[in-house]
């Protein structure tokens, strides 16, 4: 029978994820009076090696996974090359089998079912990463960055909207001087700086956060204006609005820190290092894409690895982090959604024929047809009638 609880889902049983959970539609074919049906039709034999191959899926589906969740830790502190594979060991340790990739530093329940990664990290033995690298994750962990999003409510009135927005500032001046030492802790170890070297970067690095703040701010307020000039308008109510935080990634792509980069001793290195760490995301990325896709298709390990290949390529193309894709902000919603929606739209179907077998073929299809293509937009219909709308890279 359908669960009771089915009409409060945003979801339905058999979409995407969703089916595919630990309580969606696909788990009654893992549960242990059809696995016993199945094994009454098998020879012994038949039995073992669907058993072997059972268990060699479950591990590659968790590896895949693993790979993600390390990725998003990565984002976050900027593993150096050593730590990497020492947090892949640690984590892997901590989180058991993994059958899904929804974690999050800021997770929710209301589209799809997150669990929290601050909680698994925490697990992680504290000597593994740097102060820098505890900063921030004491800030994710706290959830210092309030989410996405700050919320202003017209009731308060709008002189409280400015104080508001001064308080947030300072939290998000905490946040941006660690994310700052994490980056030049990062540099200053994959590059062995010396003392000199290091104080320039960080100074660069102060510099390009104050900048960038200051950006937001100008932003902010600019928004709130518009909101003020507004209300004569709005007919009187109490509602809300919001206003995106300031992110990480611009400091990234900010002149004083590239140029400080770029000037510091052995300047052939520093693009060497930011490459690795830019394959070293895609490659999370696809492996969440390619776990997740085995775990609806069922792939052989020969057409996983060239699912592999072919992910790679797409998403390399159409990166997730492009500034052409418009879904970051429902990224801690439907998370999954959205990069699934990159290979079922920019994978031609004869690259598809290739690969998969008819009935895997129609189920693809089936996938798309969750999403709707609406000029350059996907359009995720949910339950109650309302949708996402967003665009791929």
């Amino acid at each position: 029978g359908v669960d009771g609880n089915q009409q409060h889902q945003p979801f339905y049983d058999y979409s995407l994820i969703r089916f595919v959970g630990t309580q969606g539609a696909a788990s009654r074919f893992l549960r242990p009076a059809f696995e016993r049906k199945v094994a009454d039709l098998l020879t012994d034999e038949q039995r073992e090696r669907l058993k072997q191959a059972k268990q060699d899926r479950a591990a590659a589906i968790h590896q895949r996974f693993l790979s993600f969740l390390v990725m998003l830790i990565d984002r976050e502190v900027f593993l150096t090359s050593e730590q990497y594979p020492v947090v892949v060991d640690s984590l892997n340790g901590v989180v058991g089998t993994l059958t899904n990739s929804l974690y999050s530093f800021s997770p929710q329940t209301y589209y799809l079912t997150f669990s929290s990664l601050s909680n698994a990290v925490a697990r992680i033995p504290k000597k593994v990463f740097n102060d820098a690298q505890k900063a921030v994750l004491d800030d994710l962990h706290a959830n210092t960055n309030g989410g996405q999003y700050l919320t202003f409510m017209t009731n308060d009135g709008t002189a409280n909207w400015y104080t508001t927005l001064r308080q947030h500032l300072q939290a998000q001046r905490t946040r941006f001087a660690h994310a700052s030492e994490v980056r030049v802790a990062h540099m200053s170890a994959e590059l062995q700086l010396n003392d000199a070297a290091a104080r320039h970067l960080s100074l660069a690095a102060s510099g390009a956060a104050t900048e960038e703040l200051f950006r937001w701010k100008r932003t902010a307020e600019q928004e709130l204006q518009q909101w003020e000039q507004q209300l004569p308008q709005m007919g009187g109510g109490n509602f809300g609005f919001s206003i995106n935080i300031p992110q990480m990634s611009t400091l990234e792509d900010n002149n004083i820190w590239t140029s400080a980069v770029s000037a510091i001793s052995n300047a052939d290195r520093p693009g060497d290092i930011g490459e690795a760490r830019k394959e070293r995301i895609l490659t999370g990325y696809k492996n969440c894409v390619l776990g997740n896709l085995d775990q609806e298709l069922w792939l052989t390990p020969d057409q996983a690895a060239k699912m592999d290949t072919l992910l790679q390529q797409t998403l390399a193309s159409h990166h997730p982090d492009s500034q052409e894709a418009s879904f970051n902000n429902y990224m801690q919603y439907i998370r999954e959604l959205c990069l699934l929606a990159i290979p079922l739209y920019r994978i031609e179907e004869a690259q598809l024929a290739e690969i998969l077998d008819e009935s895997q073929l129609e189920a693809w299809k089936q996938m798309k047809g969750e999403f709707r293509k609406n000029q350059d937009y996907i359009n995720l219909p949910i339950r109650s009638g309302g949708e996402f709308m967003f665009q791929i890279p």
